[in-house]
């Protein structure tokens, strides 16, 4: 080895150049922040020769002379550790000393016995052959602010046995051969890979550390340049292999003989003579696998293992500001699983859980290799198509999703079905839209397709931004009311047709806009039930009418409340019992007074075990109403088993009664089954007064509509139950005095 390394040797290395090297591999292989070589010139006289460290350090230091009989003073009053003399900051005052002590660096001071005190000094002195001083090694501040180790000492001790002799025998071609061979033993012994490079950067000289990371012998590392070692992947820029040098650290990627790849860390440091440069090499492939896990936990969702916000929006900044090069449109695809909240409420958030992680993985393997999918949050995904060749290549991806998605999921014992609503948003070059603008635009056509009936794709179109907007707009609307019980519900009566006296009322739930407006159900159902807002907004409602309701009550006219119960409420009857048992016990109002209205579509929906749990409520003297009926044909059996105590006839069904026979016929139907069930009938949706004279003539004797009275506030209904109460809707004389009815809710 030492002929392998000595036939690169450079023929001029003097005694300041071995002492630089000497200094500057005691800092870099043994850790000290500061090494100092310090020099006798003269009986008299010891001078700073070199110096490796902090360059203030070297600055103060270099140069700078102490006398020899300050030295032999400070090497007596050191203890003895090997050859090394330390000077310990409790066993001796500096201030007698300062003048041999020059640096005292500014750290912290520990209360800890094997902490390094900033006046803790160590030293290596420098003997001749023949024990007279030559000169002390001087080094400060050991690696992690602690006292070497044994083996940090001894590796000391070798590094001022080669100063000694390097000082000795320079003059002497034979003893400073010997001396360099003895340094170069301790260069090749260091753990840390290390090279002495000259001018161009080729290695002059490689140890064994090095050879180990790049598995290869140090030979075939010698003449030839650290960079012609980096990975063919990497791309290095031209002066990294000679100006580059002078970094002080960079992290590159070698490749090593076996093909296999590894990370490390180079460090260069410019020798104060000759040119050369020392190259520190550390394999930092643990720290640097390390650092990419802590990032991927940093842009990846930890649930599905798919990107995250953080990714796709990094990612998405990338791809827009790179359109301007590419010319390429890029488009987005917002995925939102329809439903997905009813996988949480009649499985589980583990079941819930399982199917996101599957729906991640179908939508990795549906996509191509450079496309990004991302969980946007909740059960919501997005997938990035970048580079976008042409508009179809989107469309046909999401139309792959849909299919894949629409797969039952197989999760433990059940066979789940989802379905996803799909947004589309396109970024042509020379759009000009960022970031936000396109995730909106993705977002608001999602949200379309949901409202189109869910189950399907909408494309993002200028034309129906305010639509959408309008929808975003219902969204936040709804959060509001639901946290601040924002709620306005209206009263419509039910008018007993034979004496005109008011029976009943409906609650009907409105939602005031910012504006001052009233929003219908209509506008804003389907988003509460999407966003899972509706139980709520529900239960507020009803609190709010059996209050009402009660205070009527109280007031003489003991009405029953009816209240339109949503499909989805009862899967969970328990719930839907504990929210009906407290509106009444916080309102007063009496049990037999409400009545819960369940339509047609709902009772299909909901198994029949399920509907047969309603007659816990009905022991409480809770009513329920059959709303919608209007076949007439598969909900007879429901009548039969299930605990109804009101039919209503449609409004539908009403509207045509006059004109159509048919019609007519179900409305007779209706009667005579309520009959002989001993239901009550309410006819609904009443507007005319060809209407009402056919409904009277069937034997119906309760009727709802705008010929009667639209619904209105609890103030206003309080007022006509006071006034009109005798009153007989619909009679000759006109059901009111407002002549043919309008929907002017106030």
């Amino acid at each position: 080895m030492a002929d392998e390394l000595g036939e690169h040797r450079p023929p001029t290395l003097d005694l300041q150049g071995m002492l630089d090297l000497l200094a500057e591999t005691v800092v870099m292989a043994l850790g000290f922040e500061a090494v100092a070589v310090n020099l006798v010139e003269s009986p008299e006289r010891v001078v700073v020769v070199s110096v490796a460290g902090p360059e203030e350090v070297r600055q103060s230091l270099l140069d700078t002379s102490t006398s020899l009989a300050d030295w032999e003073v400070v090497l007596a009053a050191g203890s003895s550790w090997g050859r090394l003399v330390f000077l310990d900051h409790a066993q001796v005052s500096h201030d007698d000393i300062s003048d041999a002590v020059s640096w005292v660096p500014h750290t912290s001071i520990v209360e800890d016995p094997e902490a390094w005190h900033p006046e803790d000094s160590l030293f290596a002195p420098l003997h001749a052959s023949d024990g007279s001083l030559l000169g002390v090694l001087s080094v400060d501040l050991p690696r992690g602010g602690r006292r070497p180790d044994a083996d940090t000492c001894k590796s000391l001790e070798a590094f001022g046995v080669s100063a000694a002799l390097a000082i000795e025998h320079a003059t002497l071609r034979a003893r400073a051969e010997h001396s360099e061979e003895l340094f170069r033993e301790v260069f090749s012994a260091s753990p840390l890979g290390m090279a002495l490079l000259d001018e161009a950067g080729v290695a002059l000289v490689a140890n064994e550390a090095l050879g180990r990371i790049l598995q290869r012998a140090p030979a075939e590392i010698t003449g030839r340049r650290l960079g012609d070692f980096n990975h063919p992947a990497d791309v290095r820029r031209e002066s990294d292999q000679t100006s580059g040098l002078a970094d002080p650290s960079r992290g590159e990627r070698f490749l090593r003989a076996d093909g296999s790849s590894v990370w490390v860390e180079v460090t260069h440091r410019h020798l104060q003579s000759g040119g050369q440069v020392v190259a520190q090499v550390r394999d930092v492939t643990e720290q640097r696998e390390a650092v990419n896990r802590l990032q991927h936990l940093a842009t990846h969702d930890p649930a599905t293992g798919v990107g995250n916000r953080s990714l796709l929006l990094e990612r998405l900044r990338g791809a827009i500001t790179g359109q301007a090069s590419t010319r390429s449109g890029i488009a987005l695809l917002f995925i939102d699983l329809d439903g997905f909240k009813r996988v949480n409420d009649n499985f589980s958030h583990s079941v819930g859980d399982q199917v996101l992680r599957i729906v991640a993985q179908r939508l990795s393997t549906a996509v191509r290799p450079d496309d990004c999918v991302v969980r946007w949050g909740g059960d919501e995904f997005i997938v990035l198509i970048d580079p976008l060749p042409w508009k179809q290549t989107a469309l046909d991806l999401a139309e792959r999703i849909g299919e894949a998605l629409a797969t039952p999921f197989e999760v433990d014992w059940a066979a789940i079905s989802i379905t996803s609503s799909i947004g589309v948003a396109f970024a042509d070059p020379d759009a000009g839209l960022d970031v936000q603008e396109l995730l909106r635009n993705a977002d608001t056509a999602m949200f379309r397709a949901k409202r189109e009936g869910k189950s399907s794709l909408s494309i993002y179109q200028g034309d129906i931004e305010e639509s959408s907007a309008r929808s975003h707009h219902v969204a936040s609307l709804l959060l509001g009311a639901v946290e601040k019980e924002r709620v306005v519900v209206h009263y419509q009566p039910v008018f007993g047709l034979d004496d005109g006296s008011v029976r009943a009322v409906e609650a009907l739930i409105r939602l005031p806009d910012d504006n001052g407006e009233l929003l219908y159900p209509e506008s804003f159902v389907s988003s509460a039930q999407d966003a899972g807002q509706l139980p709520t907004l529900e239960c507020v409602a009803l609190r709010a009418a059996c209050r009402q309701t009660a205070e009527w009550t109280d007031q003489g006219f003991p009405l029953r409340l009816s209240v339109n119960l949503a499909a989805g409420r009862l899967d969970d009857l328990a719930a839907v019992t504990v929210m009906v048992q407290k509106a009444l016990d916080d309102s007063g109002l009496a049990a037999q007074q409400l009545v819960l209205e369940i339509n047609e579509p709902t009772l299909h929906e909901v198994r029949e075990s399920t509907l047969l749990r309603l007659q816990t409520l009905v022991d409480a003297g809770v009513g329920f109403s059959v709303d919608g009926l209007r076949s007439g044909v598969g909900w007879l059996a429901y009548l039969r088993t299930l605990p109804i105590h009101e039919i209503r006839i449609e409004g539908a069904v009403v509207e045509q009664a006059p004109t159509d026979e048919d019609a007519a016929a179900i409305v007779r139907a209706h009667v005579r089954l309520a009959e002989e069930l001993g239901l009550r009938c309410v006819a609904k949706g009443v507007e005319t007064r060809e209407q009402d004279a056919l409904l009277r003539t069937a034997g119906i004797t309760l009727g709802q509509g705008f010929l009667y009275e639209q619904p209105v506030r609890a103030e206003i209904l309080t007022d006509y139950l006071r006034s009109w109460s005798v009153s007989t809707p619909g009679s000759s004389d006109g059901p009111t005095e407002a002549g043919q009815p309008q929907r002017t809710d106030e």
